[in-house]
């Protein structure tokens, strides 16, 4: 054997190890749904994930042994994208209500107190479905897939204390998760079906550069994202293969496929992930949750707890 053969012997092992899932418990934290869409945390120790298919949204929090659910809201025929507000201890949901004589699909954007479960005021409507949510400087930040097609995808940018909704970003394909660099006042956009995470400056929408995280000619749906501290790694969900991968985004110039790590493929089409934070969460998991039971007959998806993701070992 060569030294040349030997060297691409070693590239090869050390890239199929680059590729294997690492190992990280993956625990349930809560069960029954059938399509959770998304997550977010209020610091209290409350966990609040939007039930799409049932158009539900429920809290779950630690009690003495195990978690615990409580139903919040229930008015809506879907929910989608979440995020907490902590200045004004508020939780914004992305939903579609059925309004009217006819009972016709408006899109909302929606903040509610978890103290008045049931109770909730309309932010915002808006012309298309919305999907994932971020805030940042008394804005909510909303991707909408538009008519589907590629270059109709958008971000919507909303003033949280009048109401004013406007076309931040444009010419997106499937646009999807958000994250936002509060240190670099970044956006973060994911797009489902090409794999792609633009970059954007939140001060004016300029697109600063973008990274393939998935390859879409393999099946790879890109669905949620979220960065880690200081935004050199950015952590996302594959829908198709129910995959969580990890990604340095320093590792390849823009535009390159980067390297994916595998941290977990057995979670069945994991749609939303975040960092877990508050009372009874763990700031070192990642907590995903999982969809695709469409019509509501299904009630095996999960809320989940990948371990130990930045903390060292399990």
């Amino acid at each position: 054997m060569t030294r040349f053969h030997r060297f691409f012997l070693v590239l090869a092992g050390w890239f199929c190890i680059l590729c294997l899932p690492q190992a990280h418990a993956l625990n349930t934290i809560a069960n029954g749904f059938s399509w959770v869409e998304n997550l977010c945390f209020d610091s209290k120790g409350n966990l609040f994930v939007s039930e799409n298919t049932h158009g539900e949204i429920w809290r779950i929090y630690r009690g003495e042994t195990q978690y615990a659910m409580e139903l919040m809201q229930d008015d809506f025929k879907s929910v989608l994208g979440m995020a907490y507000d902590p200045e004004n201890d508020e939780i914004f949901a992305v939903v579609v209500r059925l309004d009217g004589r006819w009972r016709l699909p408006h899109n909302y954007l929606v903040g509610f107190k978890a103290d008045y479960p049931g109770m909730y005021r309309i932010v915002a409507e808006l012309s298309c479905a919305g999907n994932g949510l971020a805030l940042h400087g008394g804005h909510a930040y909303i991707t909408t897939a538009g008519t589907f097609l590629p270059g109709q995808a958008a971000v919507y940018r909303i003033n949280l204390d009048t109401g004013i909704v406007g076309t931040f970003v444009n010419g997106l394909t499937h646009a999807n998760g958000l994250a936002i660099d509060d240190a670099t006042r970044q956006l973060y956009v994911g797009e489902l079906a090409t794999g792609k995470v633009h970059v954007h400056d939140l001060r004016d929408g300029e697109r600063l550069h973008s990274v393939q995280v998935l390859q879409p000619l393999h099946l790879e749906w890109l669905d949620d994202i979220v960065l880690d501290a200081g935004g050199q790694r950015l952590y996302g969900v594959d829908f198709a293969k129910g995959r969580v991968v990890s990604v340095d985004l320093n590792a390849r110039p823009d535009d390159e496929l980067p390297i994916s790590v595998v941290l977990d493929d057995g979670v069945t089409n994991p749609t939303a992930i975040a960092w877990g934070r508050g009372p009874g969460f763990d700031s070192c998991s990642l907590y995903i949750t999982e969809g695709g039971g469409i019509t509501g007959l299904e009630h095996n998806r999960r809320v989940l707890e990948l371990r130990s993701v930045r903390c060292g070992s399990p």
